[in-house]
């Protein structure tokens, strides 16, 4: 990732250094598994996802 910035008088500065980030992101659902009868009009489930990980 490289960017610029603009300053108030619209003078863009050259591009930053590169920049590299790697994220380990793990999710997880629960329940795993569910079933859903035909007549519900509503089920729920959770997502999870590790720190820093939207």
């Amino acid at each position: 990732l490289a960017d610029t910035a603009v300053d108030t008088s619209g003078v863009e500065s050259g591009y930053s250094s590169e920049v590299v980030v790697s994220l380990l992101c793990t999710f997880s659902i629960s329940p795993a598994s569910v079933i859903i009868g035909q007549g519900a009009s509503t089920g729920t489930v959770a997502v999870a996802a590790s720190t820093g990980c939207n």
